[in-house]
């Protein structure tokens, strides 16, 4: 009775290891960016939004914006870009967001050298910086954000590839 059992875990031990092994694509041969906030959950094709008012004598602020990867680590530092999205349709009393009157745009030359996330990291901030338009009291200014594709980075997962501002003057 003992050599049967002897044999058929043999078979068995042979089975498992003469099995043809299979890589298993995991799709990690790129890295990717995308917004990260954690207590967030995406709605309408955003992940958040982030409603900021500008109240008191500041002309300009800045919010900072949370990112992570997924897939490779970034093995030097890594540049992310950020675009500016225009809905087709925005509320009553909602303007878009324009560059230099409202924000500082993406690709200026001084902001884009902080659009980093550094070597070896998973998770990074990048800066929005608002500007007041006291033109625009009683208006909501919306500002969307995507995630653009970079020599470093392709956007992440669609969902959380997308963020939305919206600014209110007192």
């Amino acid at each position: 009775m003992n050599l049967i059992k002897y044999l058929a875990f043999a078979i068995i031990l042979c089975h498992l290891f003469s099995c043809e092994k299979v890589a298993v694509s995991n799709n990690l041969e790129d890295s990717y960016v995308e917004f990260y906030y954690p207590n967030s959950w995406p709605s309408n094709g955003y992940l958040t939004t982030i409603n900021y008012n500008f109240n008191g004598t500041k002309d300009l602020d800045t919010i900072m914006l949370d990112l992570r990867t997924r897939g490779l680590v970034p093995e030097k530092d890594a540049v992310v870009v950020l675009k500016q999205i225009k809905e087709q349709t925005l509320p009553t009393n909602y303007v878009h967001a324009v560059p230099s009157l409202h924000f500082i745009p993406f690709d200026d030359s001084q902001l884009s050298k902080s659009y980093i996330i550094a070597k070896g990291m998973t998770e990074g901030k990048v800066p929005l910086i608002l500007k007041k338009d006291p033109l625009m009291i009683g208006k909501t200014i919306q500002l969307s954000i995507g995630v653009g594709e970079s020599p470093d980075f392709k956007p992440g997962v669609i969902n959380y590839s997308k963020i939305k501002v919206l600014v209110t003057t007192n």
